[in-house]
């Protein structure tokens, strides 16, 4: 026999150890809201951040070797750039961010498809870049130099 004395009634089903803690409810509890910045600001900054300090590097690494070069009196090696080349390759580098960024908006006002914006952007970099490598690599085995 179950004991009644300072329980609480039993319920139908005999088992009164959750009776007084069981309880649920369905009222969602709003979040208060935060002064966080958004996420993709915090990303961007970064990544621009991360950016700048990989230029700065370079420019430093140039300036460095040019002015030891120099002051030993060495000769500055000149470089034969292969303008065409470096042309189609900038310019497939910025129609790549305005086909990126065409995408997000068209994702944004919920039509275009982001797949189709991926693909294309990554044929024409892969394609253009792939092809200047091919290009480079058969100078070199050709004891040649391209842009000369």
């Amino acid at each position: 026999m179950l004991p009644t004395r300072g329980v609480g009634r039993a319920p139908p089903t005999r088992c009164r150890n959750n009776g007084p803690v069981a309880t649920a409810t369905t009222e969602v509890t709003p979040r208060t809201p935060t002064n966080r910045p958004s996420l993709v600001s915090v990303g961007t900054i970064v990544w621009l951040s991360s950016e700048l300090m990989f230029f700065a590097a370079l420019f430093a690494i140039y300036f460095t070797i040019r002015s030891v070069d120099k002051g030993n009196g060495i000769k500055w090696p000149g470089a034969h750039l292969d303008l065409t080349l470096g042309s189609i390759n900038t310019t497939v580098l910025l129609l790549s961010s305005v086909t990126c960024q065409l995408g997000v908006f068209a994702v944004e006002q919920g039509g275009g498809d982001p797949d189709f914006v991926g693909y294309f952007d990554g044929g024409l970099s892969g394609c253009s870049h792939t092809t200047a490598l091919v290009q480079d690599l058969s100078a070199q085995m050709n004891g040649t130099q391209r842009g000369s």
